[in-house]
């Protein structure tokens, strides 16, 4: 009797460990997916930040007065400008804290100005290194 008892014991550890393990796995896989959803969101940002500020500098050069963003065109686009446009027009969200806008924390798109030099950057999977740069340099 005692070697049955221990046998069912034994079945029910076995199965309440293989459930452990299933439930293990698919946390690892749920965490990995939502890991990669925001990397991906985090590079649409980017990008689409980005291609905004490329055409908003092309309107300037061919036939606008303004930049998009406020201002003349005539002089270098002011920072807060920038990051209004991306919070309240064109609304761009942070998917690591949910914040809107530019220079939201890791995670999100930063925006600097360096005298006629527009520096964006973004550190996609928030390992505290920029995944991306790039440049944008104001002709006159």
């Amino acid at each position: 009797m005692s070697n049955k008892k221990l046998s069912k014991f034994s079945e029910v550890i076995i199965i309440l460990l293989i459930i452990i393990s299933i439930i293990i796995v698919v946390s690892i896989f749920y965490v990995e997916e939502q890991k990669s959803n925001k990397i991906k969101s985090s590079e649409n940002n980017f990008y689409l930040v980005k291609n905004e500020i490329s055409l908003a500098i092309l309107e300037c050069q061919k036939k606008s007065l303004d930049w998009k963003f406020g201002g003349l065109c005539s002089d270098i686009p002011k920072v807060k400008n920038i990051e209004n446009y991306f919070k309240n027009k064109k609304i761009v969200i942070n998917p690591y804290n949910n914040k809107k806008g530019l220079n939201s924390g890791d995670g999100g798109v930063s925006i600097n100005i360096l005298g006629k030099k527009i520096i964006l950057t973004s550190d996609f999977d928030v390992d505290g290194s920029d995944n991306v740069e790039h440049l944008f340099i104001l002709e006159e």
